[in-house]
């Protein structure tokens, strides 16, 4: 759906690893999903309550997730289909986990990198803008148009 609830990182990361660690430890799918659908808060809660009630029923795991319309992503369902498929859903989950936890750390340095360069850019528009008012000002009181960097901006009103 295109206005749907969507799985973000935050909370994929931690969901993987946690149904990976259950999974190792020799807990069933059952057990652990139902685990999860009652932990589960805010937009997670009804996507989560659908895919135990799926498991619940006999579906297999991969008809389970997709019954979550689109709030799990489709590398996320296509791997736990080849989990079910192989009988290595624990490895494919603790994968899962590395990777959506691989891509938030990304995203967070990435916007740590351009925090400084879009403050900049900020400060620059500021210091061009106030000097435009500032001559402005400056015309107002002389009379001439003083415009010193050849652009027309002479700060009129």
């Amino acid at each position: 759906m295109f206005f749907s609830p969507r799985a973000g990182l935050s909370f994929l990361g931690p969901f993987c690893r946690r149904m990976a660690d259950a999974l190792h430890s020799g807990i069933d799918i059952r057990s652990a999903m139902a685990r999860e659908a009652q932990r589960a808060s805010g937009t997670a809660r009804r996507p989560l309550a659908r895919v135990d009630e799926a498991i619940r029923r006999g579906e297999s795991i991969t008809a389970a997730f997709e019954s979550a319309d689109d709030f799990f992503p489709p590398l996320m369902r296509r791997m736990i289909e080849v989990g079910e498929a192989t009988g290595r859903s624990a490895e494919v989950f603790a994968q899962l986990a590395d990777h959506y936890q691989l891509r938030r750390e990304l995203r967070r340095a990435f916007l740590l990198s351009i925090l400084w360069p879009m403050v900049q850019l900020g400060l620059a528009l500021a210091v061009v803008g106030l000097l435009i008012w500032l001559l402005g000002m400056v015309n107002a009181m002389t009379g001439g148009h003083v415009d010193p960097l050849g652009l027309g901006l002479i700060g009129g009103r």
